[in-house]
């Protein structure tokens, strides 16, 4: 990355001349680093952004196996800015055959849509309702599968009262 344009934001570096995809609501994903390691940047508008930072800020350092893990969240005046692993592909490429320099075997798809199962279970045991779940969404990085969170589209289920009376609020 070019020196004269990295741009720094708490613990992530990125340069806005490396944008890798572009999302929802003007969201913008870069190239970038976090600490040497190579990420995702994840920007989006904080009139945008939903519950997305207070769902991350609770995920981060949780153990989670099939979701997208937070590795940071940070924020300027306009923005916040999510770092996470930097994922290569997408149930989509899989689906239209872009992935062809991947080995899909029957057990390799399987295992693929058991990874995306438990995504789901991982969240719904975090009390997170992922409501945006399409192909494009289950991301592949190198040596897993993963359920990519889209948390503005996303709500957090907490239970307010135990019994006959229970109601769960999103």
């Amino acid at each position: 990355m070019d020196d004269s344009k990295k741009r720094r934001v708490g613990n992530i570096v990125f340069s806005k001349s490396l944008s890798i995809a572009a999302g929802n609501n003007g969201a913008q994903v870069y190239l970038g680093t976090l600490v040497d390691r190579p990420i995702a940047v994840k920007r989006v508008n904080k009139e945008c952004v939903g519950m997305e930072a207070e769902i991350c800020r609770e995920l981060q350092g949780k153990s989670l196996h099939h979701v997208l893990e937070p590795l940071c969240v940070e924020e300027d005046d306009d923005f916040i800015y999510f770092a996470s692993e930097l994922c290569e592909y997408n149930m989509q490429d899989v689906i239209e055959g872009e992935i062809s320099a991947l080995d899909l075997t029957d057990t390799n798809l399987k295992d693929l849509c058991l990874g995306f199962l438990k995504g789901l279970q991982e969240l719904h045991q975090h009390g997170i309702v992922h409501r945006d779940i399409k192909p494009s969404n289950v991301l592949l990085g190198r040596l897993s599968y993963f359920l990519s969170l889209r948390f503005f589209v996303s709500a957090v289920i907490r239970v307010e009262k135990w019994g006959d009376d229970s109601e769960i609020v999103v």
